[in-house]
């Protein structure tokens, strides 16, 4: 892991994303730093589409008026910390988190926030209290954990 850290924002590009950093962090990072950010992008445009399928997974069930199961919305939330983790063994930081991903996935800051937060007091999604639903736990996470 990198000591020293780049600061990047996440750009639609194409299909795929672009890790961007300033001009001055870009000058003072070492010499592969092009190739951190172009390996940045990749990894955060397959977390995107695990995420993004995930919650398709979601929208369906709610528009079969399903319950929405907490299980399922930690596993989104597992995504972005598996993205946060492969990204900091780069030594790469998200400027902006929140605001990426509520922009690439189309979902609020909100529940951007509640996913994270989920996974925060889960870190299993096995640890979640059977018979709970996802509208339920979503505003407080704290109260159903141990």
């Amino acid at each position: 892991m990198r000591t020293d850290r780049i600061w990047v924002y996440f750009l639609k590009s194409g299909k795929g994303y672009l890790a961007s950093t300033s001009l001055d962090k870009f000058e003072a990072a070492s010499d592969n730093t092009k190739d951190l950010l172009i390996k940045a992008g990749k990894i955060y445009e397959k977390y995107i589409k695990k995420m993004s399928g995930l919650y398709r997974e979601r929208d369906l069930l709610k528009a079969k008026h399903k319950v929405i199961k907490p299980a399922l919305m930690w596993k989104i939330g597992d995504e972005i910390f598996s993205m946060l983790e492969e990204l900091n063994k780069l030594g790469i930081s998200v400027e902006d988190l929140y605001g990426s991903l509520s922009r690439d996935l189309n979902i609020s800051r909100t529940t951007i926030k509640r996913l994270i937060s989920l996974r925060r007091y889960f870190k299993s999604k096995n640890e979640i209290p059977a018979g709970l639903s996802w509208g339920k736990i979503k505003d407080a996470p704290k109260r159903y954990s141990s």
